[in-house]
C-alpha cells in the first residue's frame, strides 16, 4: 500500500518561518525587544500595527512603535511589517506567562531560500542573546510535507532550542541525538542552538540534507512520542524520499489472523526506510491490503537482534509487532 499523496508544483521553499518565546513585563517591552533584535538581524522595519488602532503607521529607522496599551493581558498583540512585506507578530499567548515573536519571511525571488534561512538564522542568534528568551526555532514552509515528526524536532526544522533535560525527556540515547548530524550546536545558557541544512536553496536539498537524522532520531525517540502520518510530497521530492532498496520483503499472509509478515535481513549502514514504516501504519489503519485481504497485524521478523533492536522503534510506533530470532534460533517477540 503506498501511503504517499504527490503533490502538484515545484520543490521551492516559499516561506522560511521563525518563532521565538521570552518574557517581557508588557508589550510595549515587548515589541521593543523585537524592534532591537530585528534591526539588529539587518531586518527592515517599515511600519507598525498596534493592538487597538488596528492601522499601519510608517516606523523611521530609529524609531520606536509609540502609544502601545502597555497592559499584560492575553489579548495584547503588535504587528511590524518588514520592507520586503513580511509581517512580525509580537503577541501574549491565552492562559501562557511568555511573549511570542512570530514570522513567515518571504522568500526573496533573486536572493534566494538561502539568504532568507540567514537571515532568521541571524534573528534566532540574536534573540537568543536576550536572558529571557526560552526557544527560538527556525523551519521551511512548502507544499511539501513528510514525518516522521520526533521530540523536539519536525522535519522541516533547520533550527532549535533545547535543554540536556528535554532531549533526556524524548530520547533513549541523549548522547546519540547529539551526534545525530547537526551542523552547529551553539550554547546559549542553559540551552542549546541546533542548526542543520541552513543553506538549502530548495525541498529536495533539505529532505536530502534532513530524512536520514529524522529517521536517526526516530528509532532513539521514546515509545509513542513520534509522528508519522501520510507524506504529501511533490514530484522532485518524491525521488529522494523513494531512494535506496526496501529492507522489508513480504513473505506470507496468515488468514487466521489476518497478519502480514514481512521479513528483514538488514546489514549496516542500511536501514528500514521511511516510506516502509508509513506503508505499514496506512495499511492497519485502512484494515485493507491493495488485493483486498483484511489486515489486523503486521509482523516484522529480523534475522538477529541487533537487528531488530535498532530498527524496532518505528516499526513498533505505528502499530507493527516486531520479532527476531536468538542465538539459538527461537523466535522472540519485542
Amino acid at each position: 500500500m503506498n501511503a504517499t499523496f504527490t503533490m502538484p508544483g515545484s520543490d521551492a521553499i516559499s516561506l522560511v518561518r521563525f518563532s521565538a518565546q521570552f518574557n517581557a513585563p508588557s508589550l510595549s517591552d515587548a515589541v521593543t525587544v523585537a524592534v532591537n533584535a530585528l534591526r539588529d538581524s539587518k531586518l527592515e522595519i517599515s511600519a507598525w500595527c498596534s493592538p487597538a488602532a488596528m492601522k499601519y503607521k510608517r516606523l523611521g529607522a530609529y524609531e520606536m512603535p509609540t502609544g502601545q496599551t502597555g497592559r499584560k493581558g492575553n489579548a495584547d498583540t503588535a504587528v511590524l511589517k518588514l520592507s520586503d512585506g513580511s509581517l512580525v507578530s509580537v503577541f501574549h499567548p491565552w492562559k501562557q506567562s511568555h511573549w511570542n515573536v512570530d514570522t513567515d519571511l518571504v522568500v526573496d525571488s533573486v536572493q534566494g531560500a538561502a539568504e532568507t534561512i540567514a537571515n532568521a538564522s541571524r534573528l534566532a542568534r540574536r534573540m537568543l542573546a536576550e536572558p529571557t528568551t526560552t526557544t527560538a526555532n527556525i523551519s521551511l514552509i512548502a507544499a511539501d510535507a513528510w514525518g516522521p515528526a520526533v521530540p523536539l524536532v519536525g522535519p522541516r526544522m533547520l533550527a532549535l532550542t533545547c535543554t540536556e533535560h528535554e532531549v533526556r525527556d524524548g530520547y533513549e540515547d541523549p548522547a546519540a541525538f547529539w551526534d545525530s548530524g547537526w551542523t552547529g550546536i551553539e550554547p546559549f545558557g542553559a540551552r542549546s542552538f541546533l542548526t542543520r541544512a541552513l543553506e538549502c536553496s530548495n525541498m529536495v536539498e533539505c529532505m536530502r540534507a534532513t530524512l536520514p537524522q529524522q529517521l536517526a532520531l526516530a528509532r532513539n525517540a521514546k515509545p509513542g512520542l513520534s509522528k508519522y502520518g501520510s507524506p504529501a510530497l511533490t514530484a522532485a521530492t518524491q525521488e529522494v524520499y523513494f531512494a535506496g532498496e526496501p529492507a522489508l520483503n513480504t513473505v506470507g499472509y496468515l488468514d487466521a489472523e489476518e497478519a502480514v509478515e514481512l521479513a528483514c535481513a538488514l546489514k549496516p549502514p542500511l536501514h528500514v526506510q521511511a516510506w516502509e514504516v508509513t506503508n505499514i501504519e496506512a495499511a492497519l489503519r485502512a484494515k485493507t491490503l491493495p488485493d483486498g485481504r483484511h489486515v489486523r497485524a503486521v509482523h516484522v521478523v529480523f534475522l538477529y537482534e541487533s537487528m531488530a533492536h535498532a530498527e524496532k522503534r518505528p516499526l513498533l510506533d505505528v502499530g507493527a509487532k516486531v520479532f527476531y530470532y536468538d542465538s539459538e534460533g527461537a523466535l522472540r517477540a519485542y
